[in-house]
């Protein structure tokens, strides 16, 4: 199952990751970065990565959802 299979919402969440993983390495080296994009994180570095990419994920896959749904609306026409 290639990526043109994978439904919109998938394929959205998964961009929302990985922009937030790239994010995370360009700008590892700002002291107050981790506080800026990962508010959870605390002492706990990599829960706060976690969490941030599951949110992510989650608003990709809803923009994803939301855009699939109207390129279905419009193929249907």
């Amino acid at each position: 199952m290639g990526w043109s299979e994978w439904p919109a919402w998938v394929k959205g969440g998964v961009i929302g990751g990985v922009i937030l993983l790239i994010a995370d390495i360009i700008f590892s080296f700002w002291p107050f970065y981790i506080y800026i994009i990962h508010p959870l994180a605390g002492e706990n570095y990599y829960l706060g990565i976690f969490t941030a990419v599951v949110f992510y994920f989650i608003i990709g896959a809803i923009i994803g959802f939301i855009l699939g749904k109207i390129k279905s609306s419009h193929e249907e026409k």
